[in-house]
């Protein structure tokens, strides 16, 4: 498992692909990295976001966008964690875990202060 924080380190050696995790309640801040990221060279791949909150997701259209989001994990050189404050929560560190079992690299945004 490998922990790296601070993002200088993102594009020594050229462009690297990046999947963006966190809460959606930080999609302002998710949207803010994803530019960051791009403007440093990287593939920055998200999540897909509500277009409308009122709407409830089927079953199967939950199923579908959790096994898009991990291969979109699993197709990246490391994931980006979007932690305001040090924060994560459940959600986010089953991302992480479940980059970390694929032996994928986990950036936080800012050092974390969660421990589960």
């Amino acid at each position: 498992m490998t922990y790296i924080s601070n993002t200088g380190l993102l594009i020594a050696g050229g462009s690297k692909t990046v999947t963006i995790c966190g809460s959606f309640k930080y999609t302002s801040e998710m949207f803010f990295e994803y530019e960051k990221l791009s403007l440093e060279g990287n593939v920055v791949l998200l999540p897909v976001f509500k277009t409308d909150e009122d709407a409830d997701r089927s079953e199967r259209e939950e199923y579908i966008l959790d096994w898009l989001h991990q291969k979109k994990i699993r197709m990246s050189d490391f994931i980006y964690v979007v932690n305001p404050g040090g924060y994560h929560g459940m959600n986010t560190q089953m991302e992480i875990d479940y980059a970390s079992m694929n032996d994928i690299p986990v950036v936080f945004m800012e050092p974390t202060t969660v421990s589960f």
